[in-house]
């Protein structure tokens, strides 16, 4: 087994010392390594600043019909959750992805909803689509707002801490950020589900142009656990909906996510934690 010892590569923990997890060729070559003292798994070698941009300039947003009404949904699902947790709750921070659907979906459910994104084609869609609203989204990271202490009763953070630099002082900041019973929602890719194992480097779930970190159940409560309290942690499956090529290549991509549900070792998860 492959070892390295990178002194100016820190884990989030502090680790220096890897072992190779994975090594795939496409869509360029890259390793998976993972931390030998807390588990943690990341890209190697890390995005360059000039992919991550190229990646984050890209806008998330379609104005295919088809792709806006999944988003709808998504976001509709996202506010479902929320109100599992806070049903009396009214302020809501979605982090990534400016907010535009979750804006929508809030709204209608009379939350007020803010957005911030890093993205700047992301924001430039959310506020030309929300118009007067504009003013609750903003082009930035959490570490960089100004937002009071105890503001928010959710903070969602959907597909985001795969992308992070500095988890910690983020996870803290939200802890600071949330009401005395506020909640903090986060999905991210589970790098040890079934089809992650099956597709190996055609699993999409690596994206390794901007994804910096990968997660396993039992490192995300560990990570998480250090800043707020664990509520939930619950395993589903990533969006595999796309049609693959050929209709059997369809079919069997199905009938491996169907399984991976029964099996509760699908390649996404969230999980939920209250402020300390």
């Amino acid at each position: 087994m492959d070892t390295y010892h990178f002194p100016n590569l820190p884990c989030i923990c502090g680790g220096v010392s890897y072992i190779k997890f994975h090594s795939f060729k496409r869509p360029f070559e890259f390793k998976v390594l993972k931390c030998q003292q807390c588990g943690l798994a990341r890209t190697y070698p890390v995005p360059s600043d000039q992919q991550l941009d190229k990646a984050y300039c890209r806008s998330p947003f379609s104005d295919n019909s088809e792709a806006i009404a999944k988003h709808r949904l998504r976001a509709q699902g996202t506010i479902a959750l929320v109100e599992k947790y806070m049903p009396q709750g009214k302020t809501i921070l979605d982090i990534g992805r400016a907010g535009r659907y979750v804006f929508e979906a809030a709204g209608k459910c009379g939350w007020e909803a803010y957005g911030i994104d890093i993205g700047p084609e992301a924001f430039k869609h959310a506020t030309q689509k929300l118009g007067q609203k504009m003013h609750n989204v903003l082009c930035t990271d959490i570490l960089s707002t100004s937002f009071p202490t105890a503001m928010f009763d959710i903070i969602h953070m959907g597909r985001v801490i795969e992308h992070l630099t500095k988890i910690n002082e983020t996870l803290s900041e939200i802890n600071r950020l949330l009401k005395l019973n506020g909640n903090f929602i986060a999905s991210m890719p589970n790098h040890t589900g079934l089809l992650p194992q099956i597709l190996g480097e055609k699993w999409y779930g690596w994206a390794p142009d901007q994804h910096l970190w990968h997660f396993s159940p039992k490192v995300l409560k560990f990570l998480v656990g250090q800043h707020l309290e664990i509520l939930e942690l619950r395993i589903n499956e990533m969006d595999h909906s796309r049609p693959a090529r050929t209709l059997l290549k369809t079919f069997v991509k199905r009938v491996l996510v169907f399984t991976t549900h029964i099996m509760k070792r699908g390649d996404n998860m969230y999980i939920v934690a209250k402020r300390r």
